[in-house]
């Protein structure tokens, strides 16, 4: 019986503590304003929080001073804006490309193709991997940061015009891309068979691999 009072009277409290707070909130700001204004406060807090370990970690591996990380911030929130993303996701990119080994002009070029990647790709969607996934294929092709450009919309002008989604084509260049260049074979010529026996075969794995 006791017990039965109890919560009783908890879910009293909670009731009024529940109605005082929206009367609270629908007469000092209209359409619960004041909420909205706290929650939004936590979230930028929170994206403070993690600008912070971003740009520490930045500091580490690139050796940058005060006013050049400062610069280099300024320039990863533009970069934010021009593909969709926060200041802070593109910060996160240009630091595992700095991680990766690259300096800072590579760092910048490499994020900003690895934006754009993950923008396009389902499967290649964070940093890491899509900073992993340039590094990887431009090593086996002998390229440089500059040709990250040339991946991309390679890649995607072979998606668009085969049966091949970029996903699919992305694995079977990342695949053949050592053989293909040792073969004296193009990226652009090399993703035209892939996606030609693709849409043949429709197993990538055979494909790339020859099983």
């Amino acid at each position: 019986m006791n017990n039965d009072n109890d919560q009783n009277n908890t879910e009293q409290t909670q009731n009024a503590l529940s109605e005082g707070l929206s009367a609270l909130t629908d007469y000092y700001l209209p359409d619960g304003m004041l909420m909205k204004s706290i929650e939004l406060f936590a979230k930028m807090k929170g994206n403070v929080m993690e600008l912070d370990s971003t740009l520490v970690n930045l500091a580490k591996t690139s050796g940058l001073s005060a006013s050049e990380l400062k610069q280099l911030t300024e320039e990863a929130f533009r970069m934010g804006d021009a593909f969709g993303r926060t200041g802070t996701e593109a910060l996160s990119y240009i630091t595992s490309a700095s991680e990766a080994g690259y300096d800072m002009q590579q760092s910048l070029a490499l994020a900003g193709e690895a934006l754009k990647m993950s923008g396009i790709s389902s499967g290649i969607d964070s940093a890491g991997d899509a900073i992993a996934y340039l590094q990887t294929l431009l090593g086996n092709l002998g390229e440089h940061t500059a040709f990250a450009s040339t991946i991309n919309d390679s890649l995607a002008g072979a998606a668009k015009h085969g049966s091949a989604d970029f996903d699919t084509l992305a694995q079977g260049a990342l695949t053949l891309s050592a053989s293909a260049d040792a073969a004296g074979i193009s990226f652009e010529e090399m993703l035209g068979l892939l996606s030609g026996a693709y849409d043949v075969l429709k197993d990538m794995d055979q494909v790339a691999g020859g099983e």
